[in-house]
């Protein structure tokens, strides 16, 4: 049987960005979605975005806000990670 296939990725923008920063939970949810396992692990600035009340204030024209995404994204059952995983 073949491994599934697994998409990390790495979130180095924070609240700053909020494009780049709701840009990998979108994408994360769609690879959910199709039976890919994600894992998201935070770098730099995009710490920030775990901390609490931050997701809240995260919106991104043309996105859902990021305080959507992170229940979606825990429920289709991605994983975090403070460092990349193989």
């Amino acid at each position: 049987m073949a491994d599934p296939e697994k998409l990390v990725f790495i979130l180095t923008h924070g609240p700053e960005d909020p494009e780049r920063a709701t840009l990998p939970f979108v994408m994360g949810c769609a690879a959910l979605a199709s039976d890919v396992d994600v894992v998201l692990t935070f770098q730099a600035e995009g710490v920030r975005l775990v901390l609490d009340g931050i997701a809240e204030k995260v919106e991104a024209p043309g996105f859902p806000p990021l305080a959507d995404l992170l229940p979606m994204f825990q429920e289709l059952g991605a994983s975090c990670s403070p460092a990349a995983r193989a």
